[in-house]
């Protein structure tokens, strides 16, 4: 059976994705293969130096990828970052609401204050 590239499979081009949580992990591996499938890319993360320097690295690799700075817990943020997108790329099309954050602790371990910041990121934001 013949293996088919992702560009070969899905046909993005013209269209604008946000994905959060996209400097690393699986919200990267979707950065990289929605950017690959023709999509214009905008990584949403709060780490802002790792979201840039991938954004830069795809960029390098001929691939129409922005980064903004996003903090989940904060509707403003969210907001700008929807704004930008559309700034950028002149409309959005796609959203990975891939952003995520969980304890490496046991559960009895975790402060009030870290739980409720799980509850912000990962269910309102």
């Amino acid at each position: 059976m013949e293996t088919l590239a992702i560009s070969q499979l899905f046909d993005l081009r013209g269209k604008s994705a946000i994905v959060t949580g996209g400097s690393k992990g699986i919200g990267l591996g979707i950065v990289e293969r929605l950017s690959e499938a023709g999509a214009s890319v905008m990584i949403a993360d709060v780490d802002t130096a790792a979201a840039e320097a991938e954004a830069a690295r795809l960029r390098d690799a001929r691939r129409t990828v922005a980064s903004c700075p996003t903090d989940m817990r904060a509707p403003a943020s969210i907001r700008a970052m929807a704004q930008r997108t559309v700034e950028l790329f002149g409309r959005l099309d796609i959203l990975v609401n891939n952003a995520g954050i969980f304890p490496m602790a046991p559960a009895l371990d975790v402060s009030a204050e870290l739980w409720d910041s799980v509850l912000e990121v990962n269910l309102r934001g």
